[in-house]
């Protein structure tokens, strides 16, 4: 029987890290739960919104601006003030991705296996060791969506290479309005194209 891989010639046993595959996923149905109310989770539901209709906050009390984005989305952000003690406090059923966004490393870490058991998707603020995910740095132009990640690595690094990309399509709008072939192999990061 062959050995399971995570990259072409390299038995998962000898690899050091985690790869990634970076992949688009429909979320308009998916139940998403997030545990906590601050500056990460308001972050994390801010580039999950525009994809998904269901994102439902689970905490004792919320940052200000994630209260006002749940009033400015009232049909696809649902927060239900609530403490969390345990994992017994959250209901995991039916959903599909659940964020760990607690202060507290230890109970980000027991709500994750939690969720883990029910097979839900997890992403956990505190231990970027426990998540089955990451969140890209993205980049939205119309129906043009770009994700770039690290692997939780280097979060500085994507956003300014983000930042490039978003120069180089600044740069040469002709391409997303007439749908012309974009000349990857001819592109230096920062240059724009020639």
């Amino acid at each position: 029987m062959k050995k399971e891989q995570d990259a072409p010639g390299v038995p998962r046993a000898q690899r050091k890290e985690r790869s990634f595959f970076p992949m688009f996923v429909d979320l308009a149905d998916k139940r998403i739960l997030v545990a906590g109310g601050g500056k990460i989770a308001r972050r994390r539901i801010e580039a999950l919104l525009p994809f998904s209709p269901g994102i439902e906050v689970i905490a004792e009390e919320f940052e200000p601006a994630l209260s006002s984005l749940a009033k400015e989305n009232p049909e696809s952000l649902r927060l239900i003030g609530h403490r969390i003690r345990s994992e017994k406090d959250i209901d995991f059923t039916g959903a599909y991705l659940f964020l760990a966004c607690t202060d507290e490393a230890s109970l980000n870490a027991a709500l994750a296996k939690a969720a883990k058991k029910q097979g839900v998707i997890v992403n956990v603020c505190t231990d970027r060791t426990l998540c089955d995910f990451y969140f890209p740095s993205l980049l939205v132009r119309e129906e043009v969506v770009i994700g770039i990640g690290s692997g939780g690595e280097s979060p500085k690094k994507t956003g300014a290479m983000r930042k490039k990309i978003e120069a180089l399509l600044a740069a040469d709008e002709k391409m997303l309005h007439n749908e012309t072939e974009f000349p990857i192999g001819e592109i230096e990061m920062g240059k724009g194209t020639e």
